[in-house]
């Protein structure tokens, strides 16, 4: 082989090595620009579920601040925290700040979102110490005060409603005694005659609420059909969910749903000292009839298909969605005593912090 000929085989021989490691070097050089490209979109995407999955849980509690810690998500670590006005006080009062931060390799990505939580109204449907759709009657020396109350059954003066408002008709027996605010703002009672005052009777009410959600401003308040029923499921705030009040566990909190069967009974009731939220006994056919309410305390409202026979102490509401009362028409018949309240009401829609309390994005920053 010639002089030159050998050069020129050197030659290629350089010429092919700086080639080889010029793309060897593109290679390596593509691939960690790609393995770089996916760690950062990674670990955005990670960032942006997670704070995601935490407007989820504001949403069925807005009292939530655990946040999360360590969460790993498709093999990003990622690490969420909730400010609120104790936390943070350039806050607003019902003001959030929901950051996100999230690690995929060497890339890291924040989300910063600042929230709004709106909470539930008092529901304008409820504005007597008992709303019927029947005909209803009361004996013995039961006591019905639709004055305002706070938790502890203590007077609120002339800023309460009616002790009973019916569609239908109301009567009053035994040694019943009545109290309410009037529609000028002053209170009246105890009295046993001459309550038009305090009683509404044959009240037109052409959409009167059929369900439960509905008694609480339905749709329109964020409660679809089944919302209470699907947030005792959850236990929410301790809300418990059955088909049997034998299984109930006391004291009551958040939600208490009793669906019975169609026809249904739960007979003879005793609260304990401090059972409290919302109670609810209903079934699809709207005959769920809960009867002898014995003993105990109640704070809160109470929505039933049917009741009979309230013997115990109720500080907050209750609510009959039926027009048929199974037997008759006597919602109590010995000493108990029912007291309005609407903050004990307004602090049972509070304390279950469900769907209702609205969760809005004021704004967002990566």
């Amino acid at each position: 082989m010639g002089r030159q000929a050998l050069i020129l085989m050197m030659g290629f021989a350089i010429i092919a090595g700086v080639m080889k490691f010029r793309i060897e070097r593109s290679e390596r050089s593509a691939g960690r620009m790609g393995s770089e490209r996916y760690e950062a979109c990674a670990a955005r995407n990670a960032a942006h579920s997670a704070a995601q999955m935490a407007l989820h849980q504001l949403r069925q509690n807005h009292s939530w601040r655990a946040g999360y810690s360590n969460l790993n998500l498709a093999g990003s670590t990622v690490n969420v925290s909730i400010q609120d006005a104790l936390s943070d006080s350039t806050l607003g009062q019902d003001t959030l700040r929901l950051t996100a931060q999230s690690s995929n390799g060497d890339e890291e990505a924040t989300v910063i979102m600042r929230v709004s939580v709106g909470h539930p109204s008092f529901p304008g449907s409820i504005n007597a110490g008992i709303t019927a759709r029947a005909h209803i009657g009361t004996l013995g020396n039961m006591l019905v005060d639709g004055r305002d109350h706070d938790l502890n059954g203590n007077l609120i003066p002339n800023s309460g409603g009616n002790a009973i408002t019916t569609t239908r008709t109301y009567i009053c027996g035994g040694s019943t005694a009545l109290c309410g605010t009037t529609d000028a703002g002053v209170d009246l009672g105890p009295i046993r005659n001459n309550y038009d005052a305090i009683v509404d009777e044959g009240v037109s009410w052409p959409d009167f609420p059929d369900t439960p959600e509905k008694v609480l401003g339905g749709a329109a308040a964020g409660l679809p059909p089944n919302a209470l029923k699907l947030a005792a499921m959850f236990g929410i705030s301790g809300s418990q969910y059955t088909t049997d009040p034998a299984t109930l566990t006391y004291p009551l909190r958040g939600i208490t749903y009793v669906e019975l069967p169609n026809g249904g009974e739960w007979n003879v009731v005793d609260f304990g000292p401090d059972s409290r939220g919302i109670l609810v006994v209903h079934n699809s056919a709207s005959d769920a009839l809960v009867s002898n309410l014995n003993s105990g305390i109640f704070r809160g409202l109470i929505i039933a298909d049917d009741m009979r026979h309230i013997h115990s102490i109720i500080i907050g509401g209750v609510f009959l969605l039926t027009e048929t009362p199974r037997d008759g028409t006597c919602i109590g018949n010995g000493s108990g005593s029912l007291l309005y309240s609407r903050n004990v009401i307004q602090q049972g829609m509070e304390d279950i912090h469900m769907g209702w309390a609205n969760v809005d994005i004021v704004d967002c920053f990566e």
